[in-house]
Parts: C-alpha cells; structure tokens; sequence
C-alpha cells in the first residue's frame, strides 16, 4: 500500500466515537464502550499525546490490498454490563491466518461507537490504516444489512471464511470459531446462538469476515466512503457545544438531510433483552402539540409512528435518532438507564427526534427487502417511503 500517511489523534479518535454515537440510531453500543476500548488503545502508547491512528480514503486502497470487516456481536446492555476490549484484535488476527493473507487495512461493519471503537483499537494495534468508510453510514441489527452483503453487487464479497472469538481467550475456557457459510443471514444467526447459549461467548464476541480486495472495497455501493470523517467532524460540533453548555440540537439539524420531527419528553419505556438483540419501544410527547411518538428499535431505532397518522414517520435503513439536548442519552442503552434511574430527569424533558435520510449505497431495494422482515415483527407490513417531511407534520 502506497499513500501518503494520514492519522487521527487521540482528540479526533474521542470525537470519531461521540459522532458516531449518534449516526448508530440508538444501537452501535454506548459512548462508555467506545470510550472503554479508546482507553485500549491508550495502553500502546506512552501517554495519551503519543496516540495516533492512521486512516485511508477508499480511492488510495491499492485494488491487491487484502482488508476484512470487523463486527461486534451481541446486545449492547451485554458490553456494558460484562466488558469488551480484547477480542476484536484475536478476530483479526485469526482470521488473516484462516486466510493465510495478510490484510494492509479493515473497516468497521457499521458506524456506531463499538464498531468504530473496535476497528481502531485493531489498526493501532497492527499499526496499519482504518478505512475512511463503513458498511452502513449507521448502525443496524444483523449482519446481512451490512453495503458489505449486497448480492447485487458487480463482484459480491464473500462473508466467509469468518472467525468468530470470545472476550475470554481458550487458555480460560474462551472460544474460537471458524465458520464457512454463503449466507450471510446464516452466519448472523449462528454466532447470535452461540453467544447467546455457551459458557465461552457469554454473550458478546468479535467476528472478522467478508475479508476482500482493495478492487471488490472501492466497487459501487459496497461501502459508503467517508463515514470516518463525518463521525469526527460532527463529534467535534457536538463537544463544542457541550464545552458551551449550548443545546446540540441546532448542529444536528446542520446535518445533509437530517430534519427534526419532534423536541418534548420521553413518556414511557419498555425494554426486553433476548436472541442477541435489545427490543425497545418508547413513547415521546411533543412540547407545543401534545402529539405522541413511538420509536421502535431492534438494538437500532427501526420505524418512528406518530399517534396522528396510520403511516410510519420514518423507517430504516433512513436514521431515526433520538437524543438529549446536552448529547448525553443518544443511545437506547442510555435513555433505559436514565429512565430507570429517574424518570423525572431533566434531560429525559428535553429530547428531540431526528431523522436523517440514509447513505444512498445502502437505500435500495436489496436492504429495503431486509428491513421489511423487522417491520413485519413490529406489525408493519407496507411498503418502504422516505420520511415524512417535518413541514407536512403540521
């Protein structure tokens, strides 16, 4: 790989997993585990000012390159409540010996705090580049909902051979698992098992898979180019108005086709943890109307309803973000936990929805045809729209 060396340091790297937090759409795991594994990384370098990542943009990866995916499986409560850090390096690495190659870059499978968190923790531990792009422009429940597992694709990339690896390693009782499937479908719902059922796993793990050419990466629609540097510039919008004690709404709503559907207070919330995914449902009230909303999530916000209409407001693959006016409830994981703690909370009084209309490489029918299987479990058997503008809303 021949490029001019580019790198984040460990301010940018903050700032990568803060706006990424907010393109996961609720999922994609906590700002605390992507701060947990940015601590990781720490522990290469002699201080913090030491740090540095280096990137790469899609056109600079050389068409020979060898790069996997790397994906955490599992719900997000689980890392939070059980720890994360080790696995995403021996997934890597276990799987450039599976393939008997060695990989010169990786991207993340989506963007969210873990995904991006992990990938970054990988590439300075290899101390090779990260790509400047993911799988999605946001977080998603299932690995076949990845840019990566497009069967439309000219050249469609194979998920396997993958290598899935526990947090513990197999000297205390930890778990290695190599897997050769087509589907990619099938391969989320084995390692969804797996975690879910064994000792070993004990509920999350790291998968390394889809490994490809530079040629098959830089493909139209196999990944969406750029997603690195979005989440570190609006990161550092929204920690500049925290250091101001101003509301991050108004840089959200910056955004290229973000729009805000709603500021009031969240009403109600119910949560259930089962199969690998965080079913959530709650309910917002709108400050001026008194109009309600429902944002329905499988470990992502998924379909946004209004009590005033019989169609959804929004749906995936297009964001439906819901968050604090200081940044600090902007995953599901959060707001539960606010919510059970206080539920007279200030922050839970000022909270907005958003949504923001989905990378192009991932709205198309391929993934339109995929997230209808989640509506149809939510009780929504229509069609895809793009979301309602905020002007017909009234």
């Amino acid at each position: 790989m021949v490029s001019k060396v580019k790198t984040l340091n460990r301010t940018d790297l903050a700032d990568v997993i803060l706006g990424a937090h907010f393109y996961a759409c609720g999922g994609g795991g906590a700002q605390k585990n992507g701060e947990e594994l940015l601590k990781e990384i720490d522990k290469l370098f002699a201080s913090t000012s030491d740090v540095q990542v280096q990137y790469i943009d899609i056109h600079e990866v050389q068409d020979t390159d060898q790069l996997p995916v790397l994906a955490a499986m599992g719900a997000p409560q689980k890392f939070l409540q059980k720890g994360y850090r080790s696995s995403p390096v021996t997934a890597f690495n276990d799987l450039e010996k599976t393939k008997n190659t060695t990989f010169s870059t990786l991207s993340p499978v989506e963007t969210g705090p873990i995904a991006y968190g992990m990938s970054l923790l990988v590439a300075a531990d290899r101390k090779i580049p990260i790509i400047n792009g993911d799988g999605g422009g946001r977080a998603f429940p299932c690995l076949q909902l990845s840019t990566f597992a497009n069967l439309a694709l000219e050249s469609p990339i194979a998920v396997s051979p993958c290598v899935l690896t526990s947090e513990k390693y197999l000297k205390e009782d930890g778990g290695v698992i190599a897997i050769g499937c087509k589907s990619s479908a099938d391969v989320d719902a084995m390692t969804r098992g797996i975690i879910s059922q064994s000792k070993s796993f004990d509920d999350r793990a790291s998968l390394a898979s889809f490994a490809m050419t530079g040629r098959q990466l830089k493909q139209t629609n196999a990944v969406v180019p750029g997603m690195l540097l979005k989440a570190k510039a609006l990161g550092q919008h929204i920690r500049q108005c925290i250091e101001d004690q101003l509301s991050c709404f108004d840089v959200i709503e910056t955004l290229d086709g973000a729009q805000c559907v709603m500021k009031g207070r969240l009403n109600n919330i119910i949560t259930m943890t089962g199969n690998g995914f965080d079913w959530v449902a709650q309910e917002y009230q709108q400050d001026h109307s008194g109009k309600k909303y429902y944002v329905i999530s499988q470990n992502e916000n998924m379909i946004l309803w209004a009590d005033d209409l019989s169609m959804p407001v929004a749906m995936a693959p297009d964001l439906i973000c819901c968050l604090s006016s200081d940044a600090s409830l902007m995953s599901n994981d959060e707001i539960i936990d606010a919510w059970k703690a206080d539920q007279d909370d200030p922050r839970l009084k000022e909270m907005a929805i958003f949504t923001v209309d989905a990378a192009p490489q991932i709205n198309q029918p391929w993934f339109h045809e995929h997230f209808s299987e989640i509506f149809r479990r939510f009780g929504y058997f229509g069609n895809y729209h793009p979301p309602i503008q905020h002007k017909m809303r009234g």
